[in-house]
């Protein structure tokens, strides 16, 4: 039996009566278990010890709740997914930047494509040399870790980006040396 898709139904009740006479006998499958709490199997004219139907639904998302879901999650989970993200994408940032000698700034997917891949095959690695020396990390460690390493992306990309904007001022003469003396004394020599 399939039955057409049944529009707001949670928390409704729902009764499926299947029926047959003698000329046309009807078989169904049931569980002696007690599965659903809340429902209730009735077989008349015959002795039987099923407590429940098989049964399977299908639910379909429509748009509405697909993005009503979506919103709860990300209104109920968006520190974890924030931290889950800064987590994974910080040793990648740290190995493109360090070993890159330009941001690739014109494909952001492909730059947040390999990051990402390197986060993920990284944390591993990490985990494991962890464990080999017998250390294990406290909320304190991993915490430190994370701030660590997002400062020293953070001001790579601070630094490779004043540099670049300082190389493009360079060619005029007269911006030369005031330009370089400003961006050291507030970047580089702090």
């Amino acid at each position: 039996m399939d039955f057409p898709a049944q529009l707001s139904s949670e928390g409704e009740e729902y009764s499926v009566i299947i029926s047959g006479t003698p000329q046309n006998r009807v078989t169904v499958w049931g569980y002696d278990l007690d599965l659903i709490d809340d429902a209730n199997l009735t077989v008349i004219g015959v002795e039987n010890i099923a407590r429940e139907l098989r049964f399977i639904t299908r639910y379909q998302l429509t748009l509405e709740s697909s993005l009503s879901e979506l919103g709860r999650i990300l209104r109920n989970d968006s520190r974890l997914i924030g931290l889950t993200l800064a987590m994974l994408l910080m040793p990648g940032s740290l190995l493109v930047l360090i070993r890159g000698k330009k941001l690739p700034i014109r494909d952001p997917g492909a730059w947040l494509g390999i990051v990402l891949a390197l986060g993920l095959s990284i944390w591993p690695l990490v985990w494991l040399w962890i464990t080999i020396v017998d250390a294990r990390w406290r909320t304190w460690s991993l915490s430190l870790v994370l701030i660590l390493g997002w400062a020293i992306v953070i001001s790579t990309i601070i630094i490779r980006v004043g540099k670049h904007i300082l190389d493009k001022l360079e060619r005029s003469p007269e911006n030369r040396r005031s330009l370089r003396y400003q961006f050291t004394n507030l970047f580089v020599n702090p």
